[in-house]
């Protein structure tokens, strides 16, 4: 097993011979300690970022909402239109969706979450998740497949916040099958954590590819967003989420979540 140290040497006279004792330390909690650091400091960059964007987005894009409107309710008192424009106003109306959409996400990073954790099992809380997308992705031809004990660990979650990040991926593991395929949900659990691990057949990502950067993305319609919300989620539930992916194969998410004492584990 491999773990970073912290190495130091001292010189001790004993009976007028020198030796040398080494102390070594084990800084596997520092180092993690300092990347958590790392990728908070990175998500507040982003927030204010997206703080500013969001705002000078938001304000033109109401005004362009109303203009589409007043341009609709013209149309309709017209007595004949022609179809390319009222087909040219649903395309803009749904752009400005998308965009609605993005000035969503750039506020969701920008603003300080407030977290309610409490105990949790997350069986119920992923079936729940599940049940919700399963008509959409049934639709899609995917087969979810559930590998989730009744008797997990308890841990602490904001169960909403939680939801969103399931959600997410959930519905992103959809899309990366867009000729059906099958979603494997299985949890497992070790002494200290318990892991959720979300599999698709699809489509698979890039080697090399950072999902976690701003603006990345591999759908048509994709905000680029979503995966570092989910990471902004997790890390705030001291977790970790990592993923694997072999193109045309799938992918695979991996989100370990530290469980609670028995003691207070139970829902």
């Amino acid at each position: 097993m491999l773990f970073p140290i912290e190495l130091s040497v001292t010189e001790i006279e004993i009976d007028e011979n020198v030796h040398y004792a080494a102390f070594i330390r084990d800084i596997s909690d520092k180092v993690e300690l300092q990347k958590q650091l790392v990728e908070s400091e990175k998500l507040a960059a982003i927030g204010g970022t997206a703080a500013k964007i969001g705002h000078e987005i938001a304000n033109p894009l109401n005004g362009i909402y109303l203009t589409l409107q007043l341009i609709e309710q013209r149309l309709s008192r017209q007595a004949s239109v022609d179809e390319r424009v009222t087909g040219d106003v649903l395309r803009i109306k749904k752009e400005i969706g998308r965009l609605n959409q993005l000035v969503q996400e750039f506020r969701t990073l920008s603003r300080q979450q407030d977290y309610h954790f409490r105990p949790v099992n997350l069986a119920p809380l992923l079936n729940e998740t599940l049940d919700l997308q399963q008509p959409v992705l049934e639709a899609r031809s995917i087969v979810i497949s559930r590998h989730i004990a009744d008797d997990l660990p308890g841990v602490s979650v904001d169960e909403d916040r939680m939801k969103q990040a399931l959600l997410n991926l959930i519905k992103n593991a959809g899309e990366a099958m867009p000729n059906g395929g099958t979603l494997t949900v299985a949890v497992t659990a070790s002494d200290g954590s318990v892991a959720i691990h979300i599999k698709d057949t699809g489509i698979g990502i890039a080697p090399g590819s950072d999902i976690f950067q701003p603006f990345f993305t591999t759908k048509k319609e994709g905000t680029g967003l979503g995966l570092i919300i989910v990471r902004q989620i997790i890390l705030a539930h001291r977790g970790t989420i990592v993923y694997d992916s072999e193109p045309g194969e799938g992918t695979t998410f991996h989100i370990t979540l530290p469980r609670m004492a028995a003691a207070s584990s139970n829902r």
